[in-house]
């Protein structure tokens, strides 16, 4: 096996055949040993059947939205053009806020 000296190092990576998967390369030539890919998103879908990904900052804006409204409102507005939840985050945020100020 000889091992190629411009090629990417020996290793897991995204199997070129299946992006679900990692698939080990030897530095010379794809190996058949695959793994399945850690998550990094979560797919929702939607009432009218479109999936939607939702990414760790959307997750995160959520679950501040709940506890800090102002951070997950913050979070919202970074991701309302990067992520359809970014708006949802921001409507949650404003929510929580009214409820809150309601309890005082």
């Amino acid at each position: 096996m000889a091992i190629s000296d411009s090629g990417p190092l020996p290793g897991w990576y995204t199997d070129p055949d299946d992006p679900d998967n990692n698939r080990y390369w030897d530095g010379g030539k794809w190996t058949e040993s695959r793994v399945p890919n850690t998550i990094s998103s979560v797919t929702v879908v939607n009432n009218n059947g479109k999936a939607d990904k939702i990414n760790g900052v959307c997750i995160a804006g959520y679950i501040f939205a709940v506890l800090i409204p102002i951070v997950g409102f913050v979070i919202g507005l970074t991701q309302i053009n990067r992520n359809k939840h970014g708006i949802w985050v921001i409507v949650a945020s404003v929510a929580m806020f009214a409820i809150y100020l309601a309890m005082l």
